[in-house]
């Protein structure tokens, strides 16, 4: 069993919204009328936190009323509001990008059927190598950046969430992008970093 405000904080969480009374209460009207439609508002069991009365309900329940459409729509429109971006303009980028992915994975598979299987191994070989850094050469960079960065930035772990969470939108297959404007959220975030992943110091 689960109470409903924390459930709201658990949504809010994972859609990277900040988790303050305004969106609460937001989405504590909009689960409450959902629950009410479902019939599973009336006789839900309660519960007293504090000097409230608080209304429990089982997990099955609020695990399928997070993957509903309507609630997923108006969770991710919540958090583009939220970011200040336009959801039209995040949807554009996202169909973009599947529609190029597509496209060279069409040119790739058309270059294949029309060339020998040599051939193709040595357009690849004929592509410039990048040589990746040596074990020690990484260490010392990585050490040197984090210097830099400790002495200037903090970044709390809500932030790291939401970095690391937004970076492994990069490896998104192409068809799953396709008019999905939290993928292309994701990636407006990680092209202005200062503006979400840490903060400067004073």
């Amino acid at each position: 069993m689960q109470s409903l405000p924390e459930f709201i904080t658990d949504e809010l969480k994972k859609y990277h919204l900040p988790c303050n009374k305004k969106n609460s209460k937001k989405l504590r009207a909009f689960f409450t009328k959902q629950l009410k439609a479902q019939k599973k508002w009336e006789n839900a069991q309660e519960k007293v936190i504090g000097r409230n009365k608080t209304k429990l309900f089982d997990l099955t329940t609020l695990q399928t009323l997070a993957q509903e459409k309507n609630t997923i729509s108006y969770l991710t429109n919540l958090s583009i509001k939220e970011a200040g971006f336009k959801k039209q303009k995040l949807e554009r980028l996202a169909k973009e990008h599947a529609e190029k992915a597509e496209q060279e994975e069409e040119n790739f598979a058309s270059f294949a059927l029309s060339h020998s299987q040599k051939e193709v191994e040595e357009f690849f070989q004929s592509q410039p190598q990048q040589l990746a850094p040596t074990v020690q050469q990484e260490a010392l960079r990585n050490l040197k950046i984090n210097a830099i960065f400790n002495l200037f930035f903090s970044m709390d772990q809500e932030q790291k969430d939401l970095f690391l969470k937004d970076y492994q939108t990069n490896f998104t297959p192409a068809k799953e992008t396709y008019n999905n404007p939290l993928w292309a959220l994701s990636q407006e975030r990680l092209k202005n970093p200062d503006k979400y992943y840490y903060t400067k110091k004073k």
